[in-house]
């Protein structure tokens, strides 16, 4: 096992990395950006000698607080507590240094800093005592009102409603007048008494239910995995508290055989969840939590029991995997303060904490050892017991009755307060009733002459009866959706069979007082105490159960306070522990994880599996390489993986481990990329630092490295500050039990597993535990198809019986309908024989098929249940309606045995042959009698799994119905067969294969798979086999049926040919691809022009993939191959959808061919709507259809940028013009084309028309628009080889910043809010085409097939105001070399601008302006120069100006008047409307300004500037706009489309 380090730290040790938290794309650096602070992890900068600025190590900080409040809210993931337990030791390095600096800057710690370091230090104390005090109030609140709700039940107090018994009758050993039953009438109270229990655990499931489901339970074994890591979202949290809380004490008190118990430690844990999220320290630190969490499991045994020293065991024992000296003390102290506050809150007035402790006063003698023992043995055996079938009838629970909670737990209370009230031990509370077991017989404590040697037979038959019903209603009421314990049920069990143990002894002893064995019995005095058994009886149960214990002695202990049967406690526990162990491993709350699926390893639990980690890892994980991949890629990778983590390998072909990103880390890093940048899908994404020593990163405006051509490649976001470069990983070859270990102690999330450095798989917990049932059930095989069927019988009997209460509830409404007389005669009949399906009435009729008139009605016909064989024939004709249809059921059932290779054999059409051949599993012989009878099937036992069917047959049908109208052979062999088996069909059952032959399938030889024979289909319905035209029509849809499953069942093999031919129609190999075997079956023709199509939605449940042709095929008919969950299916809704969305790319009456599978949602699709399953229904059918249309429509727009057409040579001996390469033009050429065949007309090379075909653009890489019209010579223009801009540019060495300005980012949300998709689609992919007219500023591109033109001066304005946001505080400069006077700028723009708007009227004065705007600049120079670049000297002169872009500078013209602008035009006074109104300001001065048109004796200067603009706009701005541009919604206007490529083909086709 190694932990890995980083690969580039030690090229890091001479320059410290720079840490910045934006996620800016960096446009102007060649080397990869300098990287985010990675996630702190177990190698820290700190100890790798690097120092971190304050601010840096607060912006990490609070990343790290934001990432673990989203996981806080992950439901069901794992926590690692190796990166749990590193970022607290950041936090505590991070709170030295801060503590160091406050001592520097401070010099001394005041009082207020005392205080707050006591604080701090003491908070873990203060926390623990308030979640102590609030578990003490919460205990003793419930005890008084289960109190009363338990006595409810059976009276009421007169003196006062709210007291119960106990209180009501203070003193009082039985009963007082006071205290007054709800009737003297005995059966009235019976039925008051069931009333009470029902409502009680109505109400307890209704809130269960409705607020949070959470509640119901015990809660333990969530808990024990909620301490080792598994987060539950919701499971600890108030509302669950308040619910339990109030859900308890009804369930107890409707005398559900439950206890208030083990829901005590689920709302003591809830308690303290809830309290420590009010702390910063618990609510960052997740170990500190498990501690607390801890703490509270300890604090709630310890109310219940009274017991804090048990809690505390218990805690250590059963809760908790890691339990330091720290925990235990804590936990100590909470258990000491909880029962403390219980105590003082003294809630049964008796100074006792539970209401069942008691105090013996006499010891035990040694010949009592056996019965301990026995008690001891029943206890283990009772637990085995009990959790076997409580877990069976969870798995029932589970399979049925999840939709019924309340109405199970009202059945539930009914049933048990039914059968209880009749028994004076299970009558009463469990609590009270174990308190008046452990009791002793002398000092006047009688419950119902419990005591009473008269009674002593008749109280054992009791004691038995109710150990046995209460046993049983554990069983079947523990796990029910209310709060549910098991501690106290088992202990009042075990006191019940262990008082009467105790009262057979005594018996015993009365009856051979003078006996050897009973020699230790002094005379006169007591020798048996029965209570004491009972007690023991109590202990063992509890141990049995949850297999536990010290923690069971301590608590019997702390319960009795007797030192003198600490002794027999530990023997009653300690063979109970031997016993227990012996039926099975592990208590209730560990079966309880296992039976939920929990990812939960038990640190108890010792493995000998004798493999390498390699056996059960997870081969070629998913890993992301450090560079490569683009924001794209990986949305793509969350969206289509559950995976939580992903490594991180150089590259896909080295797989070299670099480090690895949790799934949570990777989104949080990808949502707050976008968030505050302006971060494009095609950004490159590094997700580890780059090898070699880092050089300081220029800014992105002020340094520009790199030409625009190349910004679309190095854009980039570096996620590396979140990847951890050391995970834990380990070697192929170590043992699973080493790892196993490993998850144990050290709790990581995932181990990755590596070779060399290579990345070979990952393991999980998860992974371990399926290793570890697997190979639990290859040493134990079980057949649970047994158990299945009884559950099944079970259901059907529980049915029945509530369809028969629910027939007599409505009975009695009933039975006044029930007889009526038939017209015309006087006979009645009873209503209830005709819900009878066997019931007919014979009567005489006219011939069948004879329609009789009105007047021959005379009487009604009689209605008769047809012949069993005629139902068959009529249901076989519904099923098979042709041969295909055979074929294709007998296709899909071996497909299903999960056949490799499958041979087909057809003989006039499937009608006298039809044979297919499969190698797969084979049918056992034992199920070959009813293999053709119908409705039996492997495939489902229930109606609900239609719900989640994943195979083709479920009905179990196809076969019965061949049987019925042909006659079928069946030979099969199965894997373990030594020989074949060949049996004969006829009527759905076995037929001899010969005449006077038996009817049992035949030995005989063969190879492992199945043969199934057709033979004279449909031989018995002579109407049917007429109706076929064709043998050959017949085979042709054959054909085309098993085509569509070769197309579709990867890694099957088919062949199909007629009976008698060598070659096969359909021939398919196993290996061939999907279009291949589109190939194979179709043609080549069509798999040449097909193009893939995958889509899928996780709200509609479903994803689709396939094959589609493109614009360049177009056939006949449309040929459309449909697998719904990979059944062939036909649909007239998407046939009809994809042939209108095809229609706008193919010429009128082309179709298309497609082949589409949509894997659905088994729970979505409803299989059983059609006899032959031809048919399906699903929810959301037309938006899956719109989906599935739209990507069809997108693929077919990305290809179809060209179209091919048959060409036919000209006639007439025409001669087709060439071009040769002399006749190319190059891109930047002046040159015109130069003709190599004098044609008639033609004039000199320079003035000569071009060939038509020549103004038609047909490649955007070669030609431009400006090359395909003849251009004015201008001998004065400069060269058009120069493309320097006349600038020279300088490079320093300034370290970009981080803007953490909250209005700069929501500036850039609202861009990102204001993009248009589709517009911004076209700028990030278009072609350019060529500037139409510079006057107006409009230039041509292509986006996709369409053809655009676009206002380029709107466009490079709305660029330059995102640049801006985007390099906010990180402009170039571009400085002047002389200065420019203020001033004198400011008065040349107010002159500019005074001779354009001035209208003379002398209103505005003019001479104001210049000093206004100048004192405004002057007095802002700091904060123009910090954040825009724009410095001014103290004497009033303009040094520099910002720049934005590298080959490309402004018009120096437009200076003045921006210059001017800056005054009137910028908010100064409010800073998001300041940096937006000035950044609107600078993109307008950076726009292309106006020239005029271009015509002879122009300007140089202007001639030039027009050059060097358009030069600039085609090679700087509009590449620059494929790479950083959001296109907003104000583009709209600026964009028209003026051609669109498939209209125009349109147009050629009709033409």
């Amino acid at each position: 096992m190694i932990r890995r380090t980083s690969t580039h730290s030690s090229t890091h040790s001479s320059a410290p990395p720079t840490r910045r938290t934006s996620y800016a794309t960096s446009t102007t650096s060649r080397h990869p950006p300098v990287g985010l602070n990675r996630r702190l992890s177990a190698l820290s900068t700190a100890e790798a000698g690097n120092h971190e600025d304050p601010e840096t190590t607060a912006a990490d900080e609070t990343v790290a607080e934001e990432l673990a409040e989203i996981k806080r809210y992950e439901d069901f993931t794992t926590i690692d507590w190796v990166q749990d337990a590193a970022r607290e030791n950041q936090r505590r390095k991070a709170r030295r240094v801060e503590r160091a600096g406050f001592f520097e800057r401070e010099g001394r710690l005041g009082w207020r800093r005392k205080v707050w370091e006591a604080y701090e230090a003491g908070q873990g104390w203060i926390v623990v005592t308030l979640i102590g005090i609030a578990i003490g109030l919460n205990a003793a609140f419930l005890n008084i009102v289960t109190e009363w709700l338990s006595d409810i039940k059976l009276g009421y107090c007169t003196t006062a409603f709210y007291l119960n018994e106990s209180f009501c009758c203070w003193g009082a050993e039985n009963g007082c007048p006071e205290w007054h039953h709800w009737s003297t009438f005995t059966p009235l109270n019976y039925l008051l008494y069931i009333a009470f229990a029902s409502l009680l655990a109505y109400c307890s499931a209704r809130l269960v239910k409705s607020y949070a489901p959470y509640a119901a339970g015990s809660g333990i074994s969530e808990i024990k995995c909620i301490i080792a890591g598994f987060v539950m979202k919701g499971f600890l949290g108030f509302t669950t508290l308040l619910i339990k809380t109030l859900a308890m004490p009804l369930a107890i008190a409707s005398g559900l055989s439950v206890g208030k118990e083990g829901p005590s430690v689920h709302y003591a844990v809830c308690t303290g969840n809830v309290i420590s999220r009010f702390f910063d320290r618990y609510r960052r630190n997740a170990a500190k939590t498990r501690e607390i969490l801890s703490a509270c499991a300890a604090a709630g045994v310890a109310v219940a029991f009274g017991s804090p020293i048990g809690g505390v065991l218990f805690s250590l024992e059963e809760m908790s995997n890691y339990f330091p000296l720290k925990t235990m003390w804590r936990s100590y102290y909470c258990c000491l303060v909880a029962t403390a506050v219980l105590a003082a809150m003294n809630p049964f007035r008796t100074g006792q904490l539970v209401m069942f402790t008691v105090r013996y006063d006499r010891s035990w003698h040694f010949f009592e050892l056996p019965f301990y023992i026995l008690l001891g043995i029943f206890g283990g055996l009772y637990g085995a017991f009990v959790m076997k079938w409580n877990l069976r009838v969870q798995a029932f629970r589970k399979r049925y009755l999840t939709q019924y909670p309340i109405l199970e737990s009202v059945l539930l209370a009914s049933a048990t307060a039914v059968l209880c009230y009749p028994n004076m031990f299970l009558r009463i509370d469990m609590t009270e009733s174990m308190e008046i077991l452990f009791l002793e017989c002398e000092g006047g404590h009688d419950y119902d002459a419990l005591c009473d040697a008269q009674n002593r037979w008749s109280i054992v038959l009791s004691l038995l009866f109710a150990t046995c019903l209460r046993t049983f209603l554990v069983i079947t009421s523990y796990g029910c959706k209310v709060p549910a314990g098991i501690f106290v049920p088992s202990m009042a069990i075990g006191a019940l069979f262990g008082r009467m143990i105790g009262i057979l002894v005594q018996a015993l002893h009365e009856a051979f007082p003078t006996a050897a064995f009973f020699a230790a019995c002094e005379p006169d005095v007591p020798c048996i105490t029965p209570g004491t058994y009972a007690f023991l009886g109590a202990g063992a149960a509890l141990s049995g159960i949850m297999h536990i214990t010290v923690s069971v002695v301590v608590i019997m202990f702390e319960l009795t306070g007797a030192l003198t049967y600490i002794l027999p406690t530990m023997i009653v526990v300690g063979v109970t522990k031997a016993v227990a162990d012996r039926c099975g491993k592990g208590g209730i709350a560990d079966r309880m994880i296992w039976f939920n699926g929990f990812p939960f390893l038990d640190s108890k639990e010792e493995h000998v599996f004798g493999v390498a980690v390699a056996k059960t890892m997870t081969a070629n994980p998913v890993a992301l390489p450090a560079t490569g991949f683009t924001i794209r890629d990986v949305e793509r990778v969350l969206r289509e993986t559950k995976f939580q983590g992903f490594p991180i390998v150089d590259s896909a072909e080295t797989q070299i481990l670099l480090g690895y990103i949790g799934r949570t880390e990777l989104r949080y890093a990808l949502d707050r990329a976008k968030k505050e940048q302006l971060v494009r899908p095609n950004a490159i994404c590094f997700f580890s630092p780059p090898e070699g020593p880092r050089t300081a990163t220029t800014p992105s405006a002020a340094l520009p490295a790199v030409s625009f051509d190349d910004m679309i490649d190095t854009a980039r976001v570096d996620f590396s500050r979140f990847v951890d470069p050391t995970p834990l990983a380990v070697h192929p070859r170590l043992p699973l039990e080493t790892v196993m270990e490993l998850f144990k102690k050290l709790g990581p999330r995932v181990i990755l597993v590596e070779h060399r450095g290579r990345l070979t798989g990952l393991v999980t917990v998860k992974d371990c535990l399926k290793f570890q049932l697997r190979a639990e059930a290859l040493e134990n095989p079980r057949d649970d198809s047994g158990l299945r069927a009884g559950q099944d019988r079970v259901w059907g009997v529980i049915r029945v019986v509530a369809g028969w209460v629910a027939e007599k509830v409505r009975g009695s409404q009933r039975y006044r309908r029930t007889r009526f007389p038939i017209q015309g005669s006087g006979e009645q009949i009873h209503l209830g024989s005709m819900a009878d399906p066997s019931y007919s009435i014979m009567t005489s009729s006219p011939p069948r098929g004879t329609k009789r008139k009105a007047e021959e009605m005379v009487e009604p016909r009689r209605i008769r249940a047809l012949h069993e064989d005629v139902v068959n024939k009529i249901a076989a004709g519904e099923i098979i309606v042709a041969p295909v249809h055979a074929l294709k059921e007998l296709i899909e059932n071996a497909v299903d045995a999960g056949s490799t290779s499958l041979e087909i054999l057809v003989k006039d059409g499937g009608l006298k042959l039809l044979q297919i051949t499969d190698n797969g599993c084979g049918i056992k012989k034992d199920d070959m009698p009813i293999l053709c009878e119908r409705f039996t099937t492997s495939k489902l036992k229930a109606f609900e799994d239609l719900t989640s069917i994943g195979t083709y047959g479920f009905r179990g049908e196809a076969l019965a119905s061949i049987s019925h109208i042909a006659h079928l052979t069946v030979t099969t062999k199965t894997a373990e067969s030594s020989c074949a088996w060949k049996a004969q069909y006829s009527g759905g059952k076995l037929a001899p294969l010969k005449p006077g032959q038996s009817a049992e399938p035949k030995a005989c030889a063969g190879r492992q798979g199945t043969q199934i024979s057709v033979e004279d289909l449909f031989y018995n319905v002579p109407t049917r086999r007429r109706a076929f035209r064709s043998a050959s029509e017949e085979y042709a849809k054959i054909a085309d049926q098993v085509g569509r499953y070769a197309v579709h069942c990867k890694g099957v093999a088919f062949s199909c040919k007629k009976f008698g031919e060598a070659g096969a129609g359909v021939a398919v190999p196993a290996n061939a691809t999907v279009r291949d075997r589109i190939r194979m079956v179709h043609n080549s023709a069509i798999a040449n022009e097909l193009i893939e199509l995958e889509v899928s939605s996780q709200m509609f449940g479903f994803k689709a993939d396939g094959l589609v042709s493109n614009a360049n095929y177009n056939g006949k008919k449309t040929s459309l191959l449909l697998f719904i969950n990979h059944r062939s299916v036909e649909s007239s809704a998407i046939k009809k959808a994809v042939e209108q969305t095809y229609a706008m790319f193919l010429p009128k009456g082309g179709k298309p061919f497609v082949y589409l599978s949509l894997e659905i949602d088994p729970a979505r699709v409803d299989v059983n709507v059609h006899p032959t399953k031809r048919e399906v229904n699903f929810l959301n059918e037309d938006e899956i259809i719109e989906l599935v249309c739209d990507e069809v429509r997108e693929r077919l727009g990305k290809v179809d940028t060209s179209r091919t057409f048959m060409t036919q040579s000209l006639l007439g001996g025409g001669k087709t013009p060439t071009i040769s390469k002399a006749n190319t033009i190059p891109e930047d050429s002046d040159a015109q084309p130069v003709s190599t065949t004098n044609r008639p007309g033609s004039t000199k090379a320079g003035t000569q028309k071009p060939y038509e075909n020549n103004l038609v653009r047909t490649d955007a890489r070669s030609r431009k628009i400006t090359a395909m019209l003849p251009q004015a010579q201008n001998p004065s223009a400069p060269s058009r080889e120069s493309t320097s801009d006349g600038i020279e540019y300088i490079y320093t060495d300034k370290e970009p910043t981080t803007c953490r300005l909250t209005t700069i980012k929501e500036l850039r949300a609202s861009v990102r809010e204001d993009m248009h998709n589709d517009l911004n689609d076209v700028y990030a992919n278009h072609t350019f085409v060529g500037i139409v007219d510079d006057r107006k500023r409009i230039a041509a591109i292509q986006g996709g097939v369409r053809l655009f033109l676009v206002d380029y001066g709107l466009v490079c304005a709305e660029y330059f105001y995102q640049l801006g946001l985007t390099d906010f505080g990180n402009f170039g400069t571009l400085r002047f070399a002389d200065p420019l006077p203020l001033r004198e700028l400011l008065e040349i723009g107010v002159a500019q601008t005074r001779a354009l708007e001035d209208d003379g009227s002398g209103e505005f004065d003019w001479d104001e302006v210049v000093p206004a705007v100048e004192q405004q600049l002057m007095s802002r120079r700091a904060m123009l120069a910090e954040y825009f670049a724009l410095e001014i000297s103290e004497e009033g002169e303009l040094l520099s100006l910002p720049l934005l872009t590298k080959g490309y500078t402004p018009s120096l013209g437009k200076l003045p008047n921006f210059l001017l602008r800056l005054g009137p035009h910028v908010e100064w006074n409010d800073e998001k409307a300041c940096f937006q109104s000035f950044l609107r300001e600078l993109a307008s001065f950076y726009a292309p300004e106006v020239l005029p048109g271009a015509v002879e004796g122009d300007d140089d200067d202007v001639a030039s500037r027009r050059i060097t603009l358009n030069r600039a706009v085609e090679n700087v701005l509009f590449p620059a706009f494929k790479s950083r541009l959001v296109a907003t919604r104000a583009l709209l206007k600026g964009t028209i489309e003026v051609a669109n490529l498939k209209g125009l083909y349109r147009v050629f086709e009709r033409c």
